[in-house]
């Protein structure tokens, strides 16, 4: 843990998550209501799980001390989403009243789903930026950390249609998070100094941002989708079902599209990178 801030910051995601966990744990044993501590805490251990990522991939290997700029706005991007997030649950805590009575939708669910999206992207950016013969180290933080944001992803997810958390999802993940512990283990056993030789290339750029694109473009739809569900009265559920099948198909006929490929190949090129060829690739 000495002389380098992201082997810091991964004994400070574990320290914050066992105390999450602690807390969690003795309060829903004892019939405790949850406050907000409760939610800072966790707020906290998915900041550090975030910011430990974000420090191993935008590390600047010429310039141990420094940040790669590449990856910049993406973790501004995540700033201000979870500064929101604490903004929102501090003040629903201190009003009183619900989000969810006083907009008819809880705001807070959507929050936590895109953080668990910037996770699954940073863990996705790590796995594939990390050379091929390094990967034995790192395989199983991804596996881990990517297993606990797909379920959460999959858990907020389900909470921002029917906008409440499905109680037997909730108490499966104290077990998730149980499982994934041992890999984390191996992996920080495997990486005493957490400094990886990553390079970016012009296709990990292009398939990264193609993966974020469908995942944020899969929610509109599954919002859209709720809200026609919502008010379409006797037909809600018909139109539902549609509507989501209509709009996967346009993704699937979008992402097979050579000309939308092409542009975004081109827009990449132009706004992300200094250099006409990749000679590496």
């Amino acid at each position: 843990w000495r002389g380098r801030l992201q082997v810091g910051l991964l004994v400070a995601v574990c320290l914050l998550s066992a105390a999450w966990s602690a807390m969690l744990s003795y309060s829903l044993a004892n019939g405790l209501p949850l406050s907000i501590v409760h939610i800072w805490l966790e707020l906290l251990r998915d900041g550090a799980v975030l910011l430990f990522l974000y420090k191993v991939l935008a590390l600047d290997r010429a310039k141990p001390n420094s940040t790669d700029t590449r990856f910049r706005g993406l973790g501004y991007a995540i700033i201000v989403v979870w500064l929101v997030l604490v903004l929102l649950h501090t003040g629903n805590w201190f009003v009183g009243q619900s989000l969810l009575a006083l907009l008819g939708y809880d705001p807070r669910l959507a929050g936590h789903l895109v953080l668990a999206l910037a996770g699954l992207v940073l863990v996705e950016q790590l796995f594939r930026n990390t050379p091929t013969q390094q990967r034995w180290a790192i395989k199983y933080l991804c596996l881990g950390l990517g297993g606990l944001f797909a379920y959460d992803f999959y858990l907020y997810s389900n909470a921002v249609l029917f906008q409440s958390l499905d109680p037997q999802l909730w108490d499966a993940r104290g077990f998730i998070h149980l499982l994934v512990v041992p890999l984390i283990a191996v992996s920080a056993a495997r990486n005493p100094q957490w400094s990886l030789e990553i390079f970016v290339s012009r296709r990990a750029v292009f398939h990264s941002a193609a993966v974020l694109g469908a995942g944020i473009y899969l929610l509109l739809m599954a919002l859209g989708g709720y809200a026609i569900r919502y008010f379409g009265g006797g037909w809600g559920s018909l139109a539902q079902v549609i509507f989501l099948f209509g709009a996967g198909l346009l993704l699937f006929a979008l992402m097979f599209s050579g000309q939308m490929r092409a542009r975004m190949r081109v827009f990449l090129s132009k706004h992300f990178f200094n250099y006409k060829y990749d000679y590496r690739d």
